[in-house]
Parts: structure tokens; C-alpha cells; sequence
């Protein structure tokens, strides 16, 4: 099969074009030919190796977290998914293998695709949306009248945490700059901050939570 493959830490140049053998299946994995698949800070940030102390990987490694497909091959013990099942995957590290034709991902990690979502929407979303919804609900415990403010809400992440919080019935501020004011209140924000013109940390207003999807302040 046809893959981006890295054999080293480095820039984009490591990234080389390639044949490599079509990845073989665990008993509760299943093979999805792959549509669309998305790119996030964290595939940069492996590539570089900003994180190698966290996540190590063996060369040559096919990176790639986000995907989403139809299913071609399921393993021994699956059964909630059947061959030709559109899909959408995080395939978590130290697997990655989301840059390449196929990819093998325990179903843990697979859910069917909402209908109403193209395969390249739907490979935008597990890591962004799984990040926002694991630090609010699983963490923050978000609930109906929290008052909550996400800092970077217009970004990949920020987008869905203003949608998460919005529909636990939070109240919302988004900062943003001011291109995407319109954007982040259609989101469900109900105030929106441009921080170029206003210090979020220096004004008045108190919040349950401050979910900070920039790491800036």
C-alpha cells in the first residue's frame, strides 16, 4: 500500500512517499481503507520529536492519529462492525498509521460515521473533539449553568469546546480574535472576547472554568 512513512526525528523533509506492506489485524482490530485523514499539532509535534520522551517510536513509523473510511477487513473477535461500514478513527500512539492507504485500529478507538458528515469532516474530529469533551466532561464535570471560557475558541479544539459546553447548558465565552467573533457565537458562545483588544485575565468577570485550548496565558 501507499504510505508517508519517517525513518528519523526531523522537519517535513523526513516525511518520504512509499510502499509498505498492508498492516495485518489483531482480533479486535479492523482494517479501514482510508478517505480522509486529519492532521493535528500532535502529528507535528511527533514528527519533530518534541514529545519522544513521552511517546518513542520505532523507524520506520507511519504516523497519523485522525481517520476516517470504510471498513475492508475485520479481525476474529469483532462484531460490532461489518466490512463496508463507513467509519471514522483515532488510532492512538503509539500505532498512529493514519498517513497511509489502510490503517488497523482496535474498535475501542472506531465509531460509525454520522451520515450527515463528509469523510474529510469527519476526520477533523476524534482528537479535537475528543480533547475538548474529555477536559470539560470528564474532567472540568461541566454541567447545566456552569460559566465557562474557552481561550482559543476559534481553533480546532476550541471550536468543538465551545460546542460541548454549549450543549451540557453551560454559559459560554469564547476569545477570539475578531475575524471569528461571528463564527465562535454561531458555535453557541454566548459572549465573545477579541483579545486583541481586550485582557481576558484582567477584566472582572469569574468563571467555574477556564479551558485554556491555547496555552498562552
Amino acid at each position: 500500500m501507499n504510505a508517508f512513512v519517517i525513518n528519523q526525528y526531523g522537519s517535513p523533509a523526513v516525511i518520504k512517499a512509499t510502499k509498505i506492506s498492508t498492516p495485518l489485524l489483531g482480533p479486535k482490530e479492523v482494517l479501514i481503507h482510508v478517505v480522509a485523514a486529519g492532521l493535528n499539532p500532535l502529528d507535528y509535534k511527533i514528527r519533530r520529536g518534541d514529545l519522544k520522551n513521552m511517546i518513542r517510536l520505532s523507524f520506520p513509523k507511519v504516523i497519523g492519529t485522525d481517520v476516517a473510511g470504510t471498513v475492508v477487513g475485520i479481525g476474529s473477535q469483532v462484531t460490532d462492525l461489518q466490512p463496508n461500514d463507513e467509519v471514522y478513527a483515532m488510532s492512538p500512539a503509539p500505532n498512529f498509521g493514519g498517513f497511509a492507504e489502510y490503517v488497523a485500529v482496535d474498535t475501542k478507538h472506531v465509531a460509525k460515521k454520522p451520515t450527515n458528515l463528509s469523510f474529510k469532516e469527519a476526520a477533523a474530529f476524534p482528537a479535537a473533539g475528543l480533547t475538548a469533551w474529555q477536559a470539560l466532561r470528564k474532567k472540568a464535570n461541566i454541567s447545566s449553568g456552569s460559566r465557562v471560557l474557552v481561550n482559543g475558541a476559534s481553533g480546532g479544539v476550541g471550536t468543538f469546546a465551545v460546542q460541548v459546553a454549549k450543549v451540557a447548558g453551560a454559559y459560554v465565552t469564547g476569545v477570539c480574535s475578531a475575524q471569528n467573533i461571528q463564527l465562535v457565537k454561531e458555535l453557541g458562545a454566548t459572549d465573545v472576547i477579541d483579545y486583541k483588544l481586550q485582557d481576558f485575565t484582567r477584566m472582572h468577570q469569574q468563571y467555574d472554568v477556564i479551558f485554556d485550548a491555547v496555552g498562552n496565558r
